[in-house]
């Protein structure tokens, strides 16, 4: 073997090292987040994880950019070159708008960061088309042979990843999320083209495709539009919450853990509606625990599942496979809605906008439009919240006003445990 094969032996072996330690440490480092974080703060990681994704393949697509071969190799085909270009575009582009809108979408739901006043007016617009026809101009020069706009288009895009995030209000972000999701997924694809590799072009087609389907199914959950949403950031959208605003609450009827095990008692059927608050609490377990107490009392028991329900798709879902719930009891939106005028009791754990009568009558509204659960259609209503706060949409739930809406405020796991034991001595 010669001196020169030695060598690259030894670059070859050391590459691999690297490799190796690289992918110990980020395996490590993801296994140590998933087991410490808590099922409320899931949609944050989720889009870390989204962040994480767009900056490993915008790495990979600038260290491929920085060798000069690549965009002026003369002994390449023209379709090599032009697909190689396109792919490091595509790469940068994506994945610099999927780290910095990630992490801002993060900043935003561990409450780090608000929307500036500045950015809930039209120039908002202005800047993110100006950011958009700066990468597009940046796009065209790279594609054209010169190598030297790089860095204008990573800049460009990162800035536009922020423009386009930063307005969008609460309520929307965990479509956003979905959305940053299938971004990383396009960005891991490009990548895959860049080194050549056919597994991360079909894993990466894989998790880009299943994004935009999971952002279309909230959008439909949320009545938003995917157009809007796309472009929410740079052309205008439902981003910025406005009217419907949440005042004081008057006229409230709380109650006891006695009184809530009393309607129960009485009831024959029961419909759940798990929310956020659930998750907050880590109740899922007592809820379960609650509902084969009334079983067994002769009472039909089933769960109402908003398909935005929590801070992502699923979320409810999740909690309740954790408790063991059975799955023929989870009704989805469209399932369930039929089903509330014939419901004697319908408990709602921490769930807020999802519920809220205020989507079908109010135009002003920010939720207007919005498919809701008809909770207030069942006979009686028992809400378990911690305190009055509004939910992600900030606007007032008018299911708390009616007559037939009791409030039992406090921890939900301490209050339906409460309860438990008020129903097991009644029975």
């Amino acid at each position: 073997m010669s001196l020169c094969d030695c060598w690259n032996a030894c670059i070859s072996l050391d590459a691999w090292v690297w490799i190796i330690l690289g992918s110990a440490i980020g395996a490590l480092l993801g296994l140590v987040t998933a087991k410490k974080v808590a099922m409320t703060a899931m949609p944050e990681t989720v889009a870390l994880f989204n962040g994480c994704g767009g900056m490993s393949s915008l790495l990979v697509a600038l260290a491929y950019a920085f060798d000069p071969s690549l965009l002026t190799d003369s002994t390449a085909s023209f379709s090599n070159v032009l697909v190689g270009k396109i792919s490091i575009v595509i790469s940068v582009f994506v994945g610099s708008i999927t780290f910095t809108g990630s992490i801002v979408a993060m900043a935003k739901l561990k409450g780090w960061l608000s929307t500036p006043v500045w950015m809930q007016s039209k120039i908002r617009h202005v800047i993110n088309i100006a950011l958009s026809a700066l990468s597009l101009v940046a796009i065209v020069a790279l594609l054209g042979g010169s190598g030297s706009e790089l860095w204008l288009l990573v800049a460009s895009s990162a800035l536009l990843g922020i423009g386009v995030t930063l307005p969008i209000g609460g309520a929307d972000m965990p479509v956003v999320i979905s959305l940053l999701n299938s971004y990383s997924g396009v960005a891991a694809a490009a990548a895959g083209f860049v080194v050549e590799s056919q597994l991360l072009i079909v894993a990466g087609a894989m998790v880009g495709a299943a994004g935009l389907i999971l952002t279309q199914v909230m959008c439909d959950g949320m009545n938003r539009s995917l157009v809007s949403v796309l472009f929410g950031g740079a052309l205008g959208s439902n981003s910025v919450a406005s009217g419907g605003g949440g005042g004081e609450y008057t006229n409230i009827t709380s109650c006891s853990p006695e009184e809530c095990a009393l309607t129960l008692e009485a009831a024959e059927r029961v419909v759940s509606v798990p929310g956020y608050g659930l998750a907050v609490a880590q109740a899922q377990h007592t809820l379960r625990e609650v509902t084969r107490v009334l079983e067994n009392a002769d009472i039909e028991v089933t769960y109402a599942i908003h398909p935005v329900a929590g801070r992502m798709p699923g979320h409810m879902n999740v909690l309740l496979a954790e408790s063991n719930v059975p799955y023929d009891e989870l009704k989805d939106l469209d399932e369930i809605n039929s089903e509330f005028d014939r419901t004697d009791v319908a408990v709602v754990v921490g769930a807020n906008d999802v519920t809220n009568p205020n989507a079908r009558t109010d135009k002003s509204s920010p939720m207007y439009g919005m498919p809701i659960l008809n909770v207030d259609k069942a006979k009686s209503v028992i809400v378990l919240k911690r305190s009055m706060a509004s939910g992600f949409s900030g606007v007032q739930n008018e299911l708390f006003f009616l007559d037939k809406t009791n409030m039992l405020f406090g921890d939900a796991k301490d209050s339906i445990e409460g309860m438990i034991k008020e129903v097991r001595e009644l029975n």
